[in-house]
């Protein structure tokens, strides 16, 4: 039994603010008040949750998830993903409270998803520990550790050692229930040491409650015993800073531990001893029991009047039995804890009987009956909706792997795709360069070709004006004048050109490096770019080129001999010329 209250504590805290029931019911009134006049903005979300969180303090469901609801829609209006997140993790604690753990599985991954979108990876992880309890209440103890998995990834990707340390605290609970002791110790003290590094009083108060528990499984009262008093010790030292439960959990696990003690004292026949330990377990219930009144919280009082009656029929004290039994049932009707009016029936049942009281226990073994196949049903139904809701999953999950490879495969081809065109373009620079190679050679070539004609007519020409200035040295000095005007035209005309050729061919050059260093950078389109740099460049000194070859041609038809003898010539076609 200890180990249920443990569960619906954890679920309480993450949601419950401790106050009592006026003060709630004040603040609602309050926040509502002031509700119609807030605008459609996050303030209003907040207030919104807010109210449906005080619903759900005090168990009214379906005001709570209304006002979550409104929430969520609010929130999504407004684009406003953190608020709908919360809402709809608001909606899924809700169901969880209720035990409806479809619909709470349903909302949880509704709000992961927007917590995925935004990349917020503490909500994610704390919304797969709340996915992962989920179904560890249900026994899924794989998918359970699965999703205490992600988170615990999730808490050391973000640093979070908090979310870290539940994390591993809840992978403890599962290998203690799956008998793995090892694992469940280590567990549960790397967690309290994680937990006492961060001085969270109340996680270490959990913590040791845990392991108390652990121990009394395995019937080691003794450090069962001291674990809880640990608990016990750290929850006094908070005062009212400390949760209203805090207290109770553990008065409620001391007698748990002294209850089982004398069980077993009871079973080997030392009934005086088991007195004692009864009687021990019967006070720190009655604590724990005024405790859980004072916090408001129905489940933990409701189950604990149960037990107690357990512990008086013990004591034989038949009469505080039966009014503890009675007083748990009414209250349970009250909330509709089917779990906990079957459990009540059977005990009063067997009160009953004890008793002699054979046609009232037959009656309250009806009843018993009657909720137990009730929950059996519901539990049955339940677990058709999980295996439908797995198989939807899965089906996704294939789908997913499905798109996954489509998209791998689509890269590969897409890679191939750029190596292909890396390959065209290295073989097209590769000619580029050829054909400006062999363009620079030619030209060189005729640079020369141009030089020795050039010379060759300079010997021409002053062999003739050295026969000439024997017959008219004014003539002579006429001509070389000329020729000298004429030699430095040709001469600027040529370098014109050449230094164009010689300029784009440096700058071509060291594009040539800088492509070269953009194809290793796996930039295509920056090293296309040079690619037609280039190109125009060689252009531009093939243009260059041409115009130094027609000014040397005209110079080489301007300075061709003549023999003097007088020729028939074409006025037209000299006049052109």
């Amino acid at each position: 039994m200890t180990s249920t209250i443990f569960k619906t504590v954890i679920i309480t805290i993450l949601v419950l603010s401790y106050v009592v029931l006026p003060a709630q019911n004040h603040a609602i009134d309050s926040l509502q008040k002031i509700l119609p006049s807030q605008k459609e903005d996050t303030n209003k979300v907040k207030i919104l949750t807010a109210i449906g969180s005080l619903y759900r303090s005090q168990y009214n469901h379906a005001e709570a998830i209304d006002f979550f609801l409104k929430a969520s829609k609010v929130a999504e209006q407004i684009r406003d993903f953190p608020g709908v997140s919360k809402a709809l993790s608001e909606i899924a604690i809700t169901y969880q409270q209720q035990d409806d753990y479809a619909e709470a599985l349903t909302y949880f991954y509704k709000a992961l998803n927007f917590f995925e979108q935004s990349a917020d990876k503490k909500n994610m992880a704390e919304t797969f520990q709340l996915i992962g309890y989920i179904n560890y209440l249900q026994k899924n103890y794989v998918e359970a550790l699965a999703n205490y998995d992600k988170a615990l990834s999730l808490g050391k990707q973000t640093g979070n050692k908090k979310i870290s340390a539940w994390s591993i605290r809840c992978i403890a609970d599962i290998n203690d229930v799956e008998g793995n002791d090892e694992g469940a110790l280590r567990g549960y003290f790397s967690a309290l040491k994680i937990f006492e590094e961060l001085t969270d009083s109340v996680a270490i108060g959990q913590t040791n409650v845990a392991i108390a528990d652990f121990y009394l499984k395995r019937r080691n009262f003794k450090k069962a015993l001291q674990r809880d008093s640990m608990a016990l010790r750290t929850y006094m030292e908070l005062g009212e800073r400390g949760p209203g439960w805090g207290v109770a959990l553990c008065y409620n696990a001391l007698g748990d531990v002294n209850e089982k003690n004398g069980d077993i004292d009871d079973s080997i026949g030392n009934k005086v001893i088991a007195q004692k330990h009864y009687t021990e377990a019967l006070n720190n219930l009655l604590i724990s029991l005024k405790l859980w009144e004072q916090t408001g919280l129905y489940n933990g009082a409701s189950t604990l009047r149960a037990r107690l009656s357990d512990v008086y029929i013990k004591l034989n004290k038949f009469t505080e039995a039966r009014q503890y039994l009675e007083k748990s049932l009414e209250v349970s009707k009250e909330n509709a804890a089917k779990i906990d009016i079957q459990n009540a029936y059977e005990s009063l049942s067997y009160l009953d009987s004890i008793e002699g009281k054979y046609q009232q226990a037959y009656q309250h073994y009806k009843m018993y009956v009657i909720y137990r196949d009730s929950i059996s049903n519901e539990e049955s139904a339940k677990k058709s909706l999980q295996t439908k809701m797995q198989y939807e999953f899965d089906k996704k999950e294939a789908v997913a792997k499905a798109e996954q490879v489509k998209k791998d495969i689509e890269a590969k081809r897409t890679k191939y795709n750029q190596y292909f065109i890396i390959g065209g373009l290295c073989i097209l620079v590769l000619a580029v360069l050829s054909i400006a190679f062999f363009q620079w050679r030619n030209n060189k070539h005729k640079q020369r070709a141009n030089s020795l004609l050039q010379q060759q007519n300079e010997k021409i020409e002053y062999t003739l004006s050295e026969l000439k200035s024997t017959q008219a040295q004014l003539i002579q000095s006429e001509k070389m004048a000329s020729l000298g005007e004429l030699t430095a035209g040709i001469a600027h005309e040529i370098q014109n050109p050449l230094n164009f050729v010689n300029n784009f061919s440096e700058v071509s050059n060291e594009l040539i490096v800088e492509m070269n260093d953009e194809l290793d950078k796996g930039d295509i389109a920056e090293a296309k770019s040079i690619a037609n740099d280039i190109q125009q460049n060689l252009e531009k000194i093939n243009h260059h080129g041409k115009r130094a070859d027609a000014i040397v041609k005209g110079m080489l038809q301007h300075s061709q001999t003549s023999t003097g003898q007088k020729e028939p010539t074409d006025i037209n076609k000299l006049a052109d010329e």
